[in-house]
């Protein structure tokens, strides 16, 4: 991964991830990931929610499909793009996103019904007695 372009981010992914096929057949999925960021003001502390739009080809993108879905958390580390497109009427517009170079999947899975975040980790392992 190049350090000059490079983002990471924790999240979770706000809908099912989308799979399309490129011309030539290379698999690409495309997913909105919800990142949240917490910061105080007037003593209390607030949520603010900022949306990444992640794009990821080939064999990653064949990894993530069988193993993310909607409410997954993610950390993905990322390139920035801008892809610049020429409208009918000559004027330019300009699409943002992040593609993946490589994912991990976290803990717990937001439930399909829109509950709340849950920890799905096995609480046995909490029991045993870690070595540092």
């Amino acid at each position: 991964m190049s350090i000059r372009n490079s983002c990471r981010f924790l999240g979770n992914v706000g809908r099912e991830p989308e799979i399309r096929y490129t011309p030539n057949g290379q698999m690409m999925v495309t997913f909105p990931l919800a990142v949240k960021r917490y910061y105080q003001k007037d003593e209390e502390w607030q949520e603010e929610t900022t949306w990444v739009d992640c794009v990821v080809f080939g064999p990653v993108a064949e990894r993530l499909a069988k193993s993310v879905g909607k409410g997954t958390q993610l950390v993905v580390d990322t390139e920035y793009n801008i892809r610049k497109v020429e409208q009918e009427d000559g004027t330019n517009r300009y699409f943002h996103n992040f593609r993946l170079k490589d994912f991990q999947v976290g803990r717990g899975r937001k439930e399909d019904d829109g509950s709340d975040y849950e920890d799905d980790s096995d609480s046995e392992a909490e029991d045993f007695d870690i070595p540092f």
